[in-house]
């Protein structure tokens, strides 16, 4: 994605508890949630983006108009509002709600993958804070993201050149005293 003039947004949307649905009621059922959660997320969006699914419970929106902060947590409060509502399904009720990540960039050089990742990242927050919440990336958990990749990129070298030095714990059964297992430190 690239663009000028105008801010670019991003709202992820995850659907909660999608997948208590598809195992308790079925997948007629969850198929039922699905076509709903369009209808409510397109609703709530209006002309305001576009919404697609990307797959299983989850939908992206991006917002084509010149989108700001208070304008893309309005449009992730709707969505929520939207979803607050059960889904009836032959006379059952499915209850899911939504959790919904934002990213905003205005930076020509931002590419769509960027804006995936830090949307996903906000998502992320919003589920981890108790989901039914809209969370918008912030400095802060991208320098927590950032620093978790640098992270992940050492390990192999640092496995390639031995700095790794393990030490194995045993574990103890109380009641025996036998050894049943072993944690490395």
């Amino acid at each position: 994605l690239t663009h000028s003039a105008k801010t670019i947004g991003l709202l992820h949307v995850d659907l909660d508890r999608f997948k208590w649905v598809n195992d308790t009621l079925g997948h007629p059922a969850g198929d039922a949630v699905l076509v709903a959660a369009s209808r409510r997320i397109s609703a709530a969006v209006g002309d305001a983006g576009i919404v697609y699914r990307v797959g299983g419970d989850e939908f992206m929106v991006i917002l084509t108009n010149a989108a700001t902060a208070d304008t893309a947590n309005w449009i992730g409060e709707a969505i929520l509002d939207a979803m607050d509502a059960p889904v009836i399904y032959e006379r059952q009720r499915a209850s899911v709600g939504a959790s919904v990540g934002i990213a905003l960039r205005d930076d020509d050089r931002c590419s769509s993958r960027r804006l995936i990742a830090d949307a996903d990242v906000a998502l992320y927050e919003a589920k981890r804070s108790g989901r039914n919440a809209v969370r918008q990336i912030t400095k802060s958990m991208q320098s927590k993201i950032q620093a978790h990749r640098r992270l992940a990129a050492e390990i192999p070298r640092a496995i390639d050149e031995e700095e790794f030095i393990p030490f194995f714990q045993p574990q103890v059964d109380a009641d025996t005293g036998e050894i049943v297992g072993a944690e490395a430190l």
